[in-house]
């Protein structure tokens, strides 16, 4: 018996060794491939300097434009009340310290969209939506078919006062350059969804997949968080 086991897990050893020296083959050539012919259309709306700086009697303007974002369910006056709230109007003056102008995020994501269609061919980059939504994290980045919601107020950096309540391990991904990760992360797992496979090696070669996909996805990001 133990001899079947320790040739189990020589066998399971090799074999991932075997797969991330794969991984690694993978990760060598994202640097070669050319993306010159890959197009894509990055289109960036400011929902978050919109709804915070529209006066009242606009919301009517706005709820066109972002009919998604605005339940019928809710009276006009639960979103003026939002847009009156001390605390919120605080929230979104700190977001514009760093996000006032979005240029170089957009150009990250331009970069993103490019590489995933270049693996996925039939990709159909999302309009991006930047919200706020009172540091909610567990949502920090929202796919929902052609939009994508990204909530800057999740990464003003992991030492902003916002964040003084927070624990350490939770905040520390909560930073300006995490951003492009947050969004990377959330299309590898559209692209490789959970496995069934729950021992040891299964959950182990699953999180190489994530790994290898997400550095292909960004190439020129040096460390990964899953």
């Amino acid at each position: 018996m133990k001899l079947v086991i320790s040739k189990f897990i020589k066998l399971s050893l090799f074999l991932l060794l075997l797969f991330f020296t794969f991984l690694s083959c993978i990760k060598d050539k994202t640097s070669e491939i050319d993306l010159s012919n890959i197009e894509v259309e990055t289109i960036v709306k400011r929902f978050d300097q919109k709804f915070y700086t529209t006066a009242p009697e606009k919301l009517g303007e706005l709820k066109s434009e972002f009919p998604y974002l605005f339940p019928k369910s809710n009276p006009d006056s639960v979103w003026i009340n939002k847009m009156k709230n001390k605390d919120e109007q605080e929230l979104f003056l700190e977001s514009q310290k760093l996000y006032s102008d979005f240029s170089s995020k957009k150009s990250e994501l331009n970069s993103l969209f490019k590489h995933i269609k270049y693996y996925y061919p039939n990709f159909y980059e999302p309009k991006i939506i930047t919200i706020l939504t009172n540091v909610d994290y567990e949502n920090n980045v929202v796919l929902a078919d052609s939009l994508l919601f990204i909530s800057l107020d999740i990464f003003l950096g992991k030492d902003n006062q916002v964040y003084n309540e927070f624990p350490n391990y939770v905040k520390q991904n909560y930073t300006k350059e995490h951003l492009i990760v947050a969004v990377a992360e959330k299309f590898v797992k559209h692209f490789i969804p959970p496995s069934s496979n729950n021992n040891l090696i299964g959950k182990m070669i699953q999180e190489g997949k994530k790994l290898a996909l997400a550095e292909a996805f960004l190439p020129n990001v040096k460390k990964m968080k899953s």
